[in-house]
């Protein structure tokens, strides 16, 4: 267990201390008698009397640790070691049981009512959502402020507090370490705040209330030792938490065909999106990749990335990005390494707001990422594969065959007689009718592209020099490769 002078100068504060601090950190492990035969250690708080380091000082004690001075009205020495060593015994404990509490499975709520003699003040503790997940039970609504007192009533934050707070301190949820907030414009109460990430993501945050004003050093120093024990917690259990609330929204948002979705908007709202944002949907697809590494490098990436939220979606990983507060440019430099170390290709929505269907948008990704090249590393704009969509819309809806039946009749054709005039067709369409090109790229001479000509007009009894004709021919060619792909692939 580390403390600081501070913390220690409250402990001793039935001696009237006086203090000269300069570093005052949380470093302090051991205690011991002065010595000027022992060159001191950067760990220890050593205890003597003035008159042992100044030759016409006083014998009044004097405890020391590093440039830290605190000198105590009393001459009692060994009463002093005694007090000193009580407290590191007193919160030396206090840390060995709350980190045991922890090993047991312990919930949040259990650590802050195992340290309210320690903490001595309110204590809040807020998820990413900014609900409430435990609180001290010192708080008594309708004294303080109306954000807590919302908060104990509806175990939620005040939406329209946190959104002010979001625009005043856009960075808010990036600060580390204790910080304060210009509350006179929200609360009442002094606040100090702490904010606990996991894998750089942020996940929930810690607030203590100054009910009095008086707050010093020691009490703050307390406050972020309890911090790092709560973020203890957060290290040992976010795994096991599931899917946190955005996810929840998020997958909910994508698999649910309505426009309607508060949670998300809401949830989102407290990283400071607006429904306005301008937004993108990139799902990162790697055809083979189990499902533990889509979970890995979704993870990574909520790390790595800003202004982006990722979810495993069945196969693959579905991205939300803010274009409104990242430019597209920077954010698909910065997917794109995490896709080739990962053999991952991107296939990428149009530009929407959360006004609109995120289902849209994620099958329309789903689709791109069914038709393009999948190669690692590339993204894939949707713009490029509406054909692609209308067929797969054709082939599904309730209709007649799409097929051209000239052409179905020149593939059993085909299949009876061994030839390959249905090949020959579909170059000759490809290549826009032109016979010099169609020849070289059958390797045939003009003659013969020719007599092939006639057999299959003959054959299909179609009029290929209508334009109907031919997009309802080469539309049917489009729907019958994909059909053996999709064969190909499940077959895999």
């Amino acid at each position: 267990m580390k403390l600081s002078m501070s913390i220690l100068a409250d402990w001793l504060s039935d001696y009237q201390p006086r203090t000269d601090l300069k570093t005052d950190l949380l470093e302090i492990e051991t205690v011991r008698l002065f010595s000027g035969k022992e060159e001191p250690r950067p760990n220890t708080l050593y205890i003597g009397t003035l008159h042992q380091l100044f030759s016409n000082g006083s014998n009044r004690v004097i405890c020391t640790h590093k440039n830290d001075i605190l000198i105590l009205n009393t001459e009692d020495v060994e009463d002093v070691l005694n007090q000193v060593l009580t407290a590191f015994e007193y919160y030396s404990r206090w840390a060995d049981q709350t980190q045991a509490r922890i090993s047991e499975g312990a919930m949040l709520q259990d650590l802050i009512d195992l340290s309210e003699d320690i903490l001595r003040c309110p204590v809040f503790l807020l998820d990413s959502g900014h609900r409430m997940l435990a609180c001290s039970r010192r708080y008594l609504p309708q004294k303080e402020d109306r954000f807590w007192d919302t908060m104990m009533e509806n175990k939620l934050g005040d939406s329209a507090i946190v959104n002010q707070l979001n625009t005043r301190y856009p960075d808010r949820l990036l600060y580390q370490g204790i910080y304060t907030l210009d509350e006179n414009n929200f609360f009442t109460s002094k606040g100090y705040h702490y904010n606990f990430f996991y894998q750089n993501s942020w996940v929930g945050l810690f607030a203590a209330i100054d009910e009095f004003g008086t707050f010093r050093k020691g009490k703050l120093d307390i406050f972020l030792i309890f911090c790092h024990i709560i973020d203890k917690w957060f290290q040992t259990h976010i795994e096991t938490q599931g899917a946190s609330e955005l996810s929840i929204a998020l997958q909910n948002a994508l698999t649910s065909n309505t426009r309607e979705h508060h949670e998300l908007n809401r949830l989102l709202s407290l990283w400071n999106w607006k429904v306005t944002d301008e937004l993108i949907l990139v799902q990162l697809t790697a055809p083979y990749a189990p499902y533990n590494i889509n979970i890995h490098l979704c993870r990574t990436i909520n790390s790595s990335v800003r202004d982006i939220f990722a979810i495993v979606m069945e196969n693959s990983i579905a991205v939300l990005c803010n274009l409104s507060r990242q430019n597209r440019g920077s954010l698909e430099t910065s997917l794109a390494k995490w896709l080739l170390s990962g053999k991952y290709y991107g296939s990428v929505s149009p530009v929407f707001t959360l006004k609109e269907s995120l289902y849209f948008y994620y099958q329309y990704t789903n689709l791109t990422s069914r038709y393009c090249e999948r190669i690692p590393g590339e993204f894939y704009d949707g713009s490029s594969y509406v054909l692609e969509h209308l067929i797969n819309y054709l082939k599904d809806a309730p209709l007649p065959s799409p097929y051209h039946p000239g052409l179905l009749k020149l593939m059993d054709y085909d299949t009876r007689h061994h030839s390959s005039y249905s090949d020959t067709l579909r170059v000759y369409l490809e290549m826009e009718r032109n016979h010099l090109a169609t020849a070289r790229a059958l390797n045939l001479h003009r003659n013969s592209l020719s007599y092939r000509i006639q057999k299959i007009a003959q054959i299909t009894g179609a009029d290929f020099d209508d334009p109907n004709t031919r997009l309802h021919m080469l539309i049917s060619y489009k729907l019958l490769n994909q059909e053996h792909n999709n064969s190909r692939l499940s077959g895999e």
